[in-house]
């Protein structure tokens, strides 16, 4: 499949409260920790879900959340925006800084946070992105 996330049935080795997640985009993998303190892994999937149908639906932003921490308490949350472009879906590495917000952080409705899409940051480097398709995120919401 050229789209999938989810979180394995294994814990991340040496920390406590984590889950040891999977995000494909293309023929990019990317491993990663979540935090399963705030968020269980029914609430990651549902997260998921509603992000990714939101973009399918026709929303130009959306967001896909792969470590959320209590936003009363936390500094960050590592996080995916996803830009629609037409057809393709644009997917930035993001990590939010909840501090820089000028309103508290609604885990409810983590979208209205999303940035608009820049593609060169402050030092005119390109920023990386990774594409898939409309089709694909519609292969995984199938699944």
């Amino acid at each position: 499949m050229a789209f999938s996330i989810d979180l394995l049935d294994e814990p991340a080795s040496d920390i406590e409260s984590t889950r040891l997640g999977l995000l494909t985009i293309g023929s990019y993998v990317e491993r990663f920790v979540a935090a399963a303190t705030y968020w269980d892994v029914t609430r990651y999937r549902r997260h998921w879900q509603q992000a990714i149908t939101r973009i399918v639906q026709g929303s130009v932003t959306s967001t896909l959340i792969t470590s959320m921490y209590d936003p009363a308490v936390a500094n960050f949350i590592y996080w995916w925006p996803m830009y629609r472009l037409g057809h393709t879906v644009q997917f930035q590495n993001h990590i939010l800084f909840l501090n820089e917000l000028e309103t508290p952080f609604d885990p409810n409705d983590p979208f209205r946070f999303v940035p608009e899409r820049m593609i060169i940051n402050s030092d005119g480097e390109k920023i990386s992105e990774w594409s898939a398709s409309i089709a694909d995120l519609e292969g995984f919401l199938s699944n």
